[in-house]
């Protein structure tokens, strides 16, 4: 294709033709004609350049429609990390969908409260709080675009609020992590399946998040140094877990690398929320207790041994020693036993006034 064919302001990146040109007031538009086909870019091309000449000259704004919003924006994004992209585009579909062929300036608060409170999920349950609130996060932020970087907006116009209403508060209380004792810990892997026996126990050696311990792979464990970790990418607190592996939590491992398991070293997944239920309720536990309460019970046990408040922290992997206060849970016990330490304490001075004041009877 010769140069001559094609108008200055496009120009072919890969397979896609973009146009790049100036206004007469020196801003340079720039966009994707998302479009191989010369032809069809040449007309778009020929679009652009009187809307961007109605608006700089004139002052006119063309209307704009969600529909076209989202595809700029979702191409201007399409290099973003995938769980990003992916997510920028499923809640452009809704938008587009909800309000197909409807305009920028149309858009009020009141209406995209309505597409948020009518929406359902394909499961036929209404989506969470946060989950609502990203929806008109991602309509909020696409007007601002619009009107700050594309000036599809008037500079005057002013953006709705967006906002999610404020969460109505709850009166049930907050749930709370359930310790179990040692000999529960047995009950439960007694009654688990063979393939969920070994992670599960792992668990309760090590500590470590239902995630990680059926995403570690065996380039993040050192049998020579009996050593595990967890990337800080893979960490709740952002930054490295370093698991030392104590003697039985070392043998689970290689008993795992016998078993020749490649890639993972627990090839299964985690058990369902409904199987969970079912074992736990075989094994009788407390109802509720959940697989992350592996960790509670984990921090636990080693603060019931004396293990100071430090290095539980550093093998759990928390940033703040104030986590132990939602992790650790020690039965009343040890408040009667160190109740009973004043006791003995006191106890000899009381004997001996005991002993003066029958003295003092008899005399």
């Amino acid at each position: 294709m010769s140069k001559s064919a094609v108008p200055r302001g496009l120009e072919l990146r890969g397979k896609t033709w973009h146009i790049d040109i100036t206004s007469v007031s020196g801003k340079r538009h720039r966009q994707s004609c998302r479009t191989s086909d010369l032809k069809a870019a040449k007309e778009l091309l020929e679009k652009v350049r009187a809307e961007v000449w109605s608006r700089d000259a004139l002052g006119i704004k063309q209307p704009r429609s969600i529909e076209e919003a989202c595809a700029r924006f979702l191409d201007e994004r399409k290099n973003d990390k995938p769980p990003a992209f992916v997510g920028n585009k499923i809640r452009a579909a809704f938008w587009c969908q909800r309000g197909a062929n409807k305009l920028f300036t149309e858009i009020k608060r009141s209406w995209a409260l309505e597409q948020i409170e009518a929406y359902v999920t394909k499961a036929g349950t209404k989506p969470s709080y946060s989950t609502r609130r990203n929806y008109l996060a991602f309509l909020s932020v696409l007007m601002r675009v619009a009107k700050k970087d594309w000036e599809w907006l008037d500079e005057d116009y002013s953006l709705p609020d967006l906002g999610m209403p404020p969460q109505r508060s709850s009166n049930k209380p907050p749930a709370r992590g359930i310790a179990i004792t040692t000999g529960q810990a047995q009950d439960l892997l007694a009654v688990l399946p063979a393939k969920w026996q070994a992670p599960v126990a792992f668990g309760f050696l090590t500590g470590l998040r239902k995630s990680n311990i059926f995403g570690l792979t065996w380039e993040h464990v050192n049998l020579a140094a009996a050593t595990a970790w967890i990337e800080p990418e893979q960490a709740k607190a952002a930054k490295r877990i370093v698991v030392p592996l104590s003697t039985a939590a070392l043998a689970i491992v290689r008993r795992q690398a016998d078993l020749g398991q490649q890639g993972k070293v627990f090839k299964d997944t985690y058990p369902k929320h409904t199987q969970w239920k079912r074992f736990v309720a075989k094994a009788g536990l407390p109802a509720g207790f959940r697989f992350h309460d592996i960790r509670h019970t984990f921090a636990t046990w080693l603060s019931q041994s004396g293990v100071e408040r430090k290095t539980v922290q550093e093998l759990a992997g928390w940033n703040s020693s104030s986590m132990l206060d939602n992790y650790v849970h020690l039965p009343t016990s040890h408040l009667a036993a160190a109740s009973e330490g004043l006791s003995q304490l006191f106890t000899p001075q009381l004997r001996h006034n005991e002993q003066i004041r029958q003295l003092e009877k008899v005399a």
